[in-house]
Formats: C-alpha cells, sequence, structure tokens
C-alpha cells in the first residue's frame, strides 16, 4: 500500500525538489524559464526525459549534445582555475542534468570542501545527488544539517520531505512539509509544501 501510496504522490504533486543554487549557468540549457530559486522540477523532469526517451529523439539528442559540449567547456577552463566557484557549481549543476551524478558528486563536494564549506544552498544539492546514487542516509544528513543551522530554510525543510516520500516513510515527509509550510505560509515553497501536505493528508 506504500508503494503505491507513495507513486500516487509523485503523480499528484508533480514537483520534486526546490532549486538551491543561485549561480550563472545553472540549467538555463535545460530550462531557461528556471530562475534562481524556482522549483528544480522543470529540469528535473526534462533529464529525466532525455534519459528515457528514443535516442533518435532530434530534440533530445541536441539537447544533451548542447549540456556535454557546454560541460566539456566549462572542465577545460576548470584545469586552469580549478577552484572558481562559477566554473564548479555550473560543472557540477551540467552533470547533475546530464544524469552523471558521480561526476556532479565531485563538483558539489569541491565547491564544499575548497569554496565555501557552509554554502547551505550547494550543500542542499548535494545532499540530494547523494540521494540519487543511493547514499539516501549520508544525502538526508547533510540535508538535516542545513536546517540545524537554518531551522526554517524552507529549501531544505521541503526537500526533506520529498526524501522522504522517495524512501516510502510518508509521515516523515508530512512533517517535514508542515514545518516548510509553518516557516512562511505566503511563500513559494510555502504554497507548494501546502499543497504536498494535502495530498499526503488524503492518501493516508
Amino acid at each position: 500500500m506504500r508503494g503505491t501510496t507513495s507513486i500516487a504522490l509523485w503523480a499528484t504533486v508533480g514537483v520534486l525538489l526546490i532549486a538551491g543554487t543561485s549561480f550563472g549557468i545553472n540549467r538555463w540549457l535545460v530550462q531557461q524559464a528556471v530562475e534562481a530559486g524556482k522549483p528544480k522540477a522543470d529540469s528535473i523532469a526534462a533529464a529525466q526525459h532525455a534519459a528515457s526517451a528514443p535516442e533518435e529523439d532530434p530534440q533530445v539528442e541536441a539537447r544533451r549534445k548542447q549540456l556535454s559540449n557546454l560541460l566539456d567547456t566549462v572542465e577545460v577552463k576548470l584545469r586552469t582555475t580549478p577552484t572558481d566557484s562559477m566554473l564548479v557549481i555550473s560543472a557540477a549543476n551540467l552533470a547533475y542534468d546530464l544524469g552523471d551524478f558521480e561526476k556532479a558528486e565531485r563538483y558539489y563536494s569541491t565547491f564544499l570542501e575548497k569554496i565555501d564549506p557552509k554554502n547551505a544552498q550547494v550543500t542542499i544539492d548535494y545532499g540530494f545527488v547523494l540521494f540519487q546514487l543511493g547514499k539516501v542516509d549520508e544525502g538526508i544528513a547533510k540535508v538535516e544539517g542545513v536546517v540545524k543551522r537554518q531551522p526554517t530554510n524552507q529549501t531544505a525543510l521541503y526537500n526533506l520531505g520529498i526524501m522522504h516520500i522517495r524512501s516510502n516513510k510518508p509521515e516523515s515527509a508530512l512533517e517535514w512539509m508542515k514545518r516548510c509550510q509553518q516557516a512562511d505560509p505566503s511563500s513559494d515553497v510555502g504554497k507548494r509544501a501546502a499543497a504536498v501536505i494535502e495530498t499526503l493528508q488524503h492518501s493516508s
């Protein structure tokens, strides 16, 4: 029953994560309308579509080629300036959109270790990449660490709710979403959390 509930929640909620990064390139090639702090769902959905669509789809292949070429360009520049914050985070985001989570993990980790260890936004993205790689507990712990430092960080609270939904833990997800919504009910993230709460409560 929980498995069915989880699938239904994903279909109904229609969102995954909230973007944490607010750096230059971000995911503009995947979804040019995505702005800093807006939901990451569009770009993730695009990446997932690219992964599942037929290889002969010219639009999908063109998008992947653009992303790959851009990542190659960024990585070439990183050889001479390996700790350039814009380049490192851009490489991480591009690798993520290409589904190369191992590479994304490496770049996010580099950013946090060598550039800005306390950057909450990047830590949130890093935590989700770990989650994607099957390092579920470690990924959740990273995002929980952000909440410990910033108890009302709605991005972190919301993402924890989603990670618990994906882990088939709707009760825990509900608690995180309630905390997110209560932090600022009028914000975009707060409104999205309220929608997830309603879905979770009706699915229980």
